[in-house]
């Protein structure tokens, strides 16, 4: 013991050193374990329902996503719903997810509609591949190939289409709600497309696995960012249980229905409702806002070994320390 205290009275201007270094160290080490990674898309695109501008347009190049839900004209019975979609690439993350958040950045409401404040906007998984195409991009004329709301992919060709029947308030499969008829013309096709995802009717029965709503998230009476929390999706993802075609963001509450005139179940000329996000492909000065998934996991079990090392190493330190001032 004496000579334990003779070494640290020698040399305790180097065991001080050593235990700063050593919590420096744990400090260091603990930080990394909490770090997040931050992955922007692979792909994005919003599928827009509105005839007028055709349904089979693509807007995989444009700088903004698009969730909208309503309008159009009775006369013509078209709606104009848009839903956005995203595609992350999780090969890099090699450790149990313990949170993912996905993030958008709402920058802009509907000009022709009313303030989307308060409308929930939900997270759903997608269970097809697409192409997410350039349409809209700068300097690239209006083009259908790529994804859009009728087709998952179309390459100039050949089209692949969705087949999902889905829409809060009216399905060909479901009996429809108090109030609502169908509106002029309309066929059970007149409401295909907008990304396969699964579903329930209003019939109760359950398309493609049941009623699988991942996340909520409400729109804020400000502009900024949205999040929806995503661990159980991308834990089903990263575990092989489900395959990664990406996710989708709608409107919870939807209308299929043309309401520019008159809606029975809200009331005259709503008008609907819609927010804008940055996209993945805008460029300039909010370069930072575009999508990202925040991804936390598990740290490498090396990590934790040196954590456990570095803990045990200024334990000692400490101990030598005590003994050295009785």
């Amino acid at each position: 013991m004496f000579q334990v205290a003779d070494c640290f009275s020698k040399h305790k201007g180097r065991f001080h050193v050593l235990a700063a270094v050593t919590f420096g160290l744990m400090a260091s080490l603990v930080t990394q374990t909490q770090a997040a990674t931050i992955l922007t898309p692979t792909k994005d695109n919003y599928l827009s329902r509105c005839t007028s501008s055709g349904s089979e347009t693509n807007y995989g190049g444009d700088v903004k996503l698009r969730v909208r839900s309503g309008d159009g004209n009775w006369s013509s019975a078209e709606p104009k719903s848009m839903r956005s979609i995203l595609h992350f690439d999780l090969s890099g993350i090699d450790q149990p997810v313990l949170e993912a958040k996905l993030g958008l950045y709402y920058y802009k409401k509907w000009v022709g509609g009313q303030d989307p404040v308060g409308r929930t906007y939900q997270v759903r998984r997608l269970l097809n591949d697409w192409v997410e195409g350039t349409g809209t991009k700068p300097g690239v004329p209006g083009t259908t190939v790529g994804s859009s709301w009728e087709n998952r992919s179309n390459d100039g060709t050949t089209a692949e289409k969705w087949t999902t029947y889905y829409n809060v308030h009216i399905d060909d499969h479901a009996t429809l709600p108090d109030g609502y008829e169908d509106p002029p013309g309309y066929t059970p096709a007149d409401n295909l497309g907008g990304g396969d995802f699964p579903y329930r009717d209003y019939n109760g029965t359950d398309h493609w696995g049941g009623d699988e709503v991942w996340a909520t998230a409400d729109v804020p009476d400000s502009f900024g960012w949205m999040e929806w929390d995503v661990t159980g999706l991308v834990q089903k993802w990263q575990s092989g249980e489900e395959d990664n075609y990406g996710l989708v963001v709608l409107d919870a509450e939807e209308l299929w229905h043309p309401v520019s005139v008159y809606d029975p179940l809200y009331g005259e000329d709503p008008h609907g409702w819609g927010a804008w996000f940055y996209s993945k492909d805008y460029e300039g000065k909010y370069e930072h806002l575009r999508p990202y998934l925040e991804v936390t996991s598990v740290p490498e079990p090396s990590t934790v070994v040196l954590l456990v090392m570095a803990f045990l190493a200024f334990l000692c330190v400490f101990r030598y320390a005590r003994r050295w001032k009785r």
